[in-house]
């Protein structure tokens, strides 16, 4: 049973409170897999961490030399809607518009979307395909690693459980 639902302004902030709470507490973004994996009992933990207040993750969408940067958690239909992203990832655009019912695209983001890392996860071929880049945080590192490399098995990826997809870099198609 869920003890308390934390929702940090930075990513400092987040950090700590897993630290502090180790594998009692896990990350939220969208929820959308992590909900029915808490109300299937595949997991039981006592805390979430919500990501969702972190501006410099759900609010980034910008163009950076020649690569378009993606806050993780840029939920779905964002990226449906994105000028940005039809403009310079279509793939991308059009997969996030097909992905689930619109209560799903509303709420889903492209970082859970990654580190479900679901074999139906539809937004993992496009930017695979485009070339797109992980970056990551933790307590005391900071990664950066391509796309391809983050999934290693059905629903298991190279992160660490304190660690934090912050961005991803997808170079811009011309």
């Amino acid at each position: 049973m869920i003890r308390n639902h934390f929702i940090p302004s930075s990513l400092d902030e987040a950090l700590n409170l897993k630290n502090e709470l180790g594998n009692r507490a896990v990350f939220l973004g969208g929820g959308t897999d992590l909900f029915i994996n808490i109300w299937t009992k595949k997991m039981a933990p006592d805390y979430l961490i919500d990501l969702t207040k972190i501006t410099e993750i759900s609010d980034m969408e910008e163009i950076k030399g020649e690569h378009l940067i993606l806050g993780a958690g840029l939920t779905v239909h964002h990226l449906s809607k994105s000028i940005l992203v039809r403009k310079y990832i279509p793939a991308l655009s059009e997969a996030a518009g097909q992905l689930g019912s619109p209560s799903i695209r509303n709420q889903a983001t492209i970082g859970g979307n990654l580190v479900n890392s679901s074999p139906a996860a539809d937004l993992i071929p496009p930017l695979i395909a485009q070339g797109a880049f992980a970056y990551t945080v933790g307590q005391t590192e900071k990664r950066c690693f391509p796309v391809e490399k983050l999934p290693i098995g059905v629903n298991k990826t190279l992160l660490m459980p304190e660690e934090i997809l912050t961005r991803i870099s997808v170079p811009i198609l011309r």
